[in-house]
């Protein structure tokens, strides 16, 4: 179509929360810059390991207007409305993190995020461990 947009994609800190507030705010400042450049129709979209759940304050932070910053909107939300088991994206890499997705349960860490708001048809997840048992 010929139209411009703005994509990025990112993998944040997976222990320090701090660090991961830290980087959704420089993230958010970017993506305002981006919009102030380009102009506010001009599409972002923004997806990645966020390492953290919906309710933690840096996801929270991604989608709030505050301090002049564009806010940005969950795909996943608009499209499929609350949280579910089927959007889990938390696998669990070593013995800590299996025993924590044990103990906690599934849950989202990975996200598209996307502004200005648009209509989401659909979003699904990609389970590629099934998929690749299918294969072998």
């Amino acid at each position: 179509s010929g139209k411009q947009f703005v994509f990025g994609t990112t993998h944040l800190e997976a222990v320090n929360s701090w660090h991961r507030k830290r980087s959704t705010d420089l993230l958010r400042q970017y993506v305002s810059r981006k919009v102030e450049e380009l102009g506010p129709d001009t599409p972002v979209f923004l997806t990645g390991d966020f390492n953290a759940v919906s309710e933690s304050p840096e996801i929270q932070a991604m989608s709030s207007r505050s301090n002049g910053l564009e806010p940005m909107y969950d795909a996943w939300t608009a499209a499929n409305g609350p949280e579910t088991e089927a959007g889990a994206t938390f696998r669990g890499l070593g013995l800590r993190d299996r025993m924590g997705h044990i103990l906690m349960g599934p849950r989202r860490i990975d996200y598209v995020f996307y502004r200005p708001r648009l209509k989401v048809r659909m979003v699904d997840r990609i389970d590629f461990a099934a998929q690749l048992a299918i294969l072998n």
